[in-house]
This record gives structure tokens, C-alpha cells and sequence, in this order.
């Protein structure tokens, strides 16, 4: 984390949590995870990819590197004021709200969630 306090801009190449830690945080964000051979059973679950065309359409999310790269010359001028449009805020929240929901009071919310598997 200390190198994001130090970037503007943090440059995501793998799925991992460093990833959901910098949406989280509500870090701006551009996603590179190139197409393979095996994409989806590599990168991503299927139920994500409809995620991952919200992430596509509001320009945080590349599969190809040139379109990454030029989205990054596009905004780097002012990386606040791309970060902060509603419909890419809105989509990060959404994604949060998904794949990393951070809360003030995990042992709580925890045991709802133990309660009512056990149910």
C-alpha cells in the first residue's frame, strides 16, 4: 500500500487482492489482464464477466494493451477528475459492493452470515 501512496495512477496487470484492495480504497484504477488462450477459466469466473463489461464500457478495464496505454495518455493529465466521473464511481462501487465489501464491524456481520448458512 505504501507505493500507492506514493503513485497517482495504479497500473493492475493480475488478478489478485492488491486489485481489490486499490477499488477498495477507491484508488484509480486501470485494469490490463490480456486476452489467452483460457481467459475466462483462467482470469475470471463466468458470473464476472457481466462486471467485467461495466469495467470495460467506463474504461477501467483493458484487454489489450494499446487501448490501456492510450486510455492511460488520455487521462493522465487529470487522473482525479476521470477517477471521479459518477458512472466509473458508480461502477467501482458496484464492484465493491461484489468483490471486496469492506465494513466497520466484520465479527458482526460474520456471524449473520455463519447464522444463517447454519440456518
Amino acid at each position: 500500500m505504501d507505493d500507492l501512496e506514493k503513485s497517482k495512477l495504479f497500473f493492475c496487470t493480475h488478478n489478485s487482492t492488491i486489485l481489490l484492495e486499490a477499488l477498495s480504497l477507491n484508488f484509480p484504477t486501470i485494469i490490463l489482464l490480456p486476452k489467452y488462450r483460457f481467459y475466462t477459466n483462467h482470469y475470471l469466473r463466468s458470473e464476472a464477466i457481466p462486471m467485467i463489461k461495466k469495467m470495460k464500457d467506463v474504461g477501467i478495464y483493458f484487454d489489450d494493451e494499446n487501448e490501456a496505454r492510450k486510455k492511460i495518455n488520455l487521462i493522465w493529465p487529470d487522473i482525479e477528475k476521470w477517477w471521479s466521473q459518477r458512472e466509473i464511481q458508480a461502477v467501482v462501487r458496484e464492484f465493491c459492493e461484489m468483490y471486496c465489501k469492506s465494513s466497520d464491524n466484520i465479527p458482526d456481520e460474520l456471524s449473520k452470515i455463519i447464522h444463517k448458512v447454519g440456518s
